[in-house]
């Protein structure tokens, strides 16, 4: 990574999917990283690709297991959440990832608190697109384009066809415009982050 350079991160929630490796293609073609923030659930269907991310030097953290509003469980619910996530991709990387993404960014007391106890912190987002709702390449473009920022975190979803094909224009797009595509860890730059707080980039 050169510093002087500025720096973005992509991000998927919900999968891994049978999309997935195609954006992997994709950030193989371009020697660039992203960070998958996966389901506890689908880990075991898609260890194989969970491991190639992670062989990529891509980051793989959770997503909680099943995509609940953590804000509606008990602490005790959300600590499972999070900590059967971890324990899954532990067993399939050997990593286990310092921080996690709530579920629709929601969060309250119970689950900062819970997550500090674990000694995680929570991943959010600068950049979003949208394309969950919009399913349509050109317009997840548009706005990638639009909104790109040195030090963004960008949110995607590798669950949708649409969004491998805005990829496919987006990684050559942001390169083309100066950005090196890395892993949040790699936007942090090694700093530490207290556990319980938001991970935010602007």
């Amino acid at each position: 990574l050169d510093p002087d350079k500025p720096m973005i991160a992509l991000t998927f929630d919900d999968g891994p999917s049978e999309h997935t490796e195609k954006i992997l293609d994709l950030l193989e073609q371009y020697n660039s990283r992203a960070t998958f923030c996966v389901l506890g659930n689908r880990v075991d269907r898609y260890a194989e690709t969970i491991k190639r991310a992670a062989e990529m030097g891509c980051e793989v953290v959770g997503h909680s297991w099943d995509h609940k509003y953590l804000t509606k469980l008990t602490p005790d619910g959300i600590r499972e959440e999070l900590t059967s996530t971890n324990q899954a991709l532990y067993d399939a990387t050997g990593y286990w990832p310092p921080y996690y993404r709530p579920p629709y960014g929601a969060m309250n007391d119970a689950v900062r608190e819970v997550t500090i106890e674990l000694n995680l912190s929570m991943l959010l987002w600068s950049i979003d697109p949208r394309d969950w709702q919009s399913r349509n390449a050109d317009e997840i473009c548009a706005i990638i384009n639009d909104k790109a920022r040195d030090g963004g975190i960008i949110i995607c979803h590798d669950i949708y066809g649409s969004t491998v094909e805005a990829m496919e224009r987006a990684i050559p797009g942001l390169i083309d415009m100066g950005y090196q595509l890395v892993t949040v860890s790699e936007l942090l730059g090694g700093r530490t982050i207290e556990p319980g707080s938001e991970i935010l980039r602007r």
